[in-house]
């Protein structure tokens, strides 16, 4: 498979789960769940990055894309600070090497 399909698989697939509708429920509130979705994600773009299969630049205009919708979405105003957060420790976790400024 070309380098250029597995890229294309790869941002297929996270887009497909950043747009999947969830909620979180049990012992997680809302907050949680925010917190971990950007964490989570962004963890996978460093290491996919690291890994040569996407650029750090797409890898930080990715996570550009769902901090911007963190911030604007009416209906995430009030997880804009665990969106933050959760960035915040992105941006200085030693696997993520500068990627997110």
């Amino acid at each position: 498979m070309k380098n250029q399909s597995k890229k294309s698989l790869v941002l297929l697939g996270g887009l497909l789960l950043a747009t999947t509708s969830v909620k979180a429920k049990g012992q997680y509130d809302g907050s949680s769940f925010w917190y971990g979705f950007i964490a989570g994600g962004g963890s996978t773009l460093c290491q996919l990055a690291d890994a040569g299969l996407i650029s750090n630049r797409d890898a930080e205009n990715f996570m550009k894309g769902m901090m911007d919708t963190g911030k604007t979405d009416p209906d995430l105003t009030e997880y804009k600070q665990d969106f933050l957060n959760a960035y915040q420790e992105l941006k200085d976790a030693p696997g993520c090497n500068g990627i997110f400024k």
